[in-house]
């Protein structure tokens, strides 16, 4: 299931939704009453009003009509909105600006940061709450380098993430590799050298 904004007009919905388009981009399809069956169980007056209209741009998708109930009323309220979510403070503000156009200026709330990342709404010209949250941009650890996220899982047991183990080192009794290995030679006459008596050139070790 998909859970997607559908919004209600008094006979401008055409109209908005031209205007949703010029600011979010993408394809717009309109249905008119008169090109349905439903007209003539209308009234004439309403045969240019949408009885469907869809906006689909990207990954955001905007369903709207007009107002064609013959005994109910329109009520605009406050209790329904659109939700834009998941852009940078860049993408946000283009959408944000072109939407403000008109839009009533006691109902701004400018995009800012907030904890949670970018924070803004605005009630646009046509009466059609907005709300704004993005990404939470990336904060400067000590001496201004960007934390760096931890590097990916090489297996996965169960639900629990391992790392690929680091491989091994040589190491003596101590723990640590003998001067004479990491200088890379061995004293003459030790076995390991391949220099010893009776060892012969390219035998392998005891």
């Amino acid at each position: 299931m998909r859970l997607t904004p559908f919004l209600l007009f008094e006979g401008n919905c055409a109209d908005a939704m031209a205007f949703y388009r010029s600011c979010l981009g993408g394809a717009l399809d309109i249905t008119r009453l008169r090109d349905t069956p439903m007209q003539a169980d209308m009234p004439d007056e309403h045969s240019d009003k949408v009885v469907h209209a869809r906006l689909c741009s990207g990954q955001m998708e905007l369903v709207a009509a007009d107002w064609l109930h013959p005994t109910r009323l329109p009520r605009r309220g406050n209790t329904v909105g659109v939700y834009l979510t998941d852009g940078t403070y860049e993408e946000l503000r283009v959408v944000f600006d072109q939407l403000a156009v008109s839009a009533d200026p006691d109902l701004l709330d400018d995009l800012r940061d907030m904890p949670f990342g970018v924070y803004g709404h605005l009630v646009d010209r046509f009466g059609v709450q907005w709300f704004f949250r993005g990404r939470p941009p990336e904060r400067p650890v000590h001496g201004g380098a960007v934390r760096e996220r931890a590097a990916p899982c090489r297996r996965t047991v169960g639900s629990r993430c391992r790392r690929a183990p680091t491989p091994r080192r040589p190491v003596g009794t101590s723990g640590r590799s003998p001067p004479a290995a990491r200088a890379g030679r061995w004293p003459r006459g030790d076995p390991r050298s391949g220099r010893g008596p009776g060892v012969r050139a390219g035998a392998p070790h005891p």
